[in-house]
């Protein structure tokens, strides 16, 4: 369980809507490793969940990207309610950290 653990410590660790920290290394590194459905990793997130995260920071860190994921989905829709606009630089950037 190292390297998932350390992932989930990282990820719990650093905040949700800072991109580009270390927290975005560590989801990254899990959707490698959870790839095929591996029982390890797995077993270590109940394992992490259940005995070290007391304070559940992992689960708010993710609640923390899903809101932010939200709001830029939202964003976009109203800019496109009444017209199509082709997506911005920042757009297209908080697209690709929002389907991570």
């Amino acid at each position: 369980y190292g390297v998932a653990a350390i992932c989930f410590r990282t990820i719990a660790s650093h905040p949700s809507n800072v991109e580009g920290n270390l927290a975005d290394e560590g989801v990254e590194m899990l959707l490698a490793m959870t790839l095929g459905g591996n029982t390890a990793v797995q077993s270590a997130l109940i394992d992490f969940i259940s005995t070290s995260d007391r304070d559940n920071k992992l689960a708010w860190h993710m609640k923390g990207r899903l809101d932010h994921t939200h709001r830029s989905v939202i964003s976009r829709k109203d800019r496109c309610e009444i017209a199509f606009t082709p997506m911005t630089p920042d757009m297209r950037e908080e697209y690709k950290n929002g389907i991570q």
